[in-house]
């Protein structure tokens, strides 16, 4: 979401504020940036939908992306089930 904040007639600053967060860093998902949407379902609230997102790019010198990180450690935690 973008929003602009009022200083001084005629003056203003642009500023770009995250809509979403990551649900495995936690850290802001910035407009243009490339994420993934999982549907969650609660049982214990009626069947209510809730959504988590990732991070789908890699950032800086990492090798997997948020969205894959998760995905890692979803298979493992069935694995060892």
């Amino acid at each position: 979401m973008a929003a602009t904040v009022p200083l001084a007639p005629g003056n203003e600053i642009f500023a770009a504020f995250p809509e979403h967060t990551c649900a495995h860093c936690h850290a802001g998902i910035m407009p243009g940036e490339r994420w993934v949407r999982v549907k969650v379902y609660e049982a214990m609230s009626a069947g209510a939908t809730r959504y988590r997102r990732y991070h789908a790019d890699l950032f800086g010198e990492e090798v997997l992306s948020c969205w894959e990180k998760h995905q890692m450690e979803t298979e493992k935690a069935e694995r060892a089930a």
